[in-house]
């Protein structure tokens, strides 16, 4: 079977208040540290304010996985924040 893609490529970009975005980003480095496939490929980083997480992947299912996995933790970390004031 031949490869219809070489490689996936997903950049997010959230603007956030330098605070919020610097415990967000450490709240998401050991997921990315101690990531349980090496399917895809993540980093983070900060830069005037935005954090950027940028994920590379072979495959659709592991992209697909992986962005539903670091969404669903950057989302429930907000929430967190915002319900702690």
């Amino acid at each position: 079977m031949s490869r219809l893609v070489e490689s996936l490529f997903v950049e997010i970009e959230l603007e956030l208040n330098g605070e919020i975005a610097n415990t967000l980003t450490k709240s998401i480095l050991p997921e990315i540290l101690n990531a349980p496939s090496r399917r895809t490929e993540v980093k983070i980083s900060l830069d005037r304010g935005k954090l950027y997480l940028c994920l590379r992947s072979n495959t659709t299912a592991a992209m697909r996985a992986a962005v539903n996995s670091y969404l669903g933790w950057m989302v429930s970390a907000l929430e967190t924040l915002k319900m702690l004031g």
